[in-house]
């Protein structure tokens, strides 16, 4: 039997946009973020590229068209588990490492 995360499963989750802060422990860095997501001109590649942003993932709202909402938080989070793609990151901080770079805009 395939993996969950191999098979097409219908889900509703909630979570957000993070940037971890590796001198700080791996806290977030809530400006690091704000300041990130106002870039819109030419230094907006090289801001992805030094601070990486990453979803991630709180609770699992839906699977399958059942409403996961009333179910303990276990249930939920051992659920979402079971569901998710193997995460690259190890720890928090260490995620930019392994980030794909993006591919330059061509100018013109």
């Amino acid at each position: 039997m395939a993996p969950a995360h191999e098979t097409s499963v219908a889900v509703r989750i909630n979570g957000g946009l993070v940037i971890w802060d590796a001198a700080a422990a791996g806290r977030l860095a809530f400006d690091r973020l704000r300041n990130r997501l106002q870039r819109r001109d030419a230094g907006a590649d090289p801001a992805a590229t030094e601070r990486p942003a990453h979803f991630v993932v709180f609770d699992l709202l839906r699977l399958s068209g059942t409403d996961t909402t009333g179910w303990p938080h276990r249930r939920r989070r051992a659920t979402l588990k079971s569901v998710s793609p193997p995460t690259r990151c190890r720890r928090r901080g260490h995620c930019a490492r392994r980030s794909p770079r993006r591919t330059p805009r061509a100018s013109g």
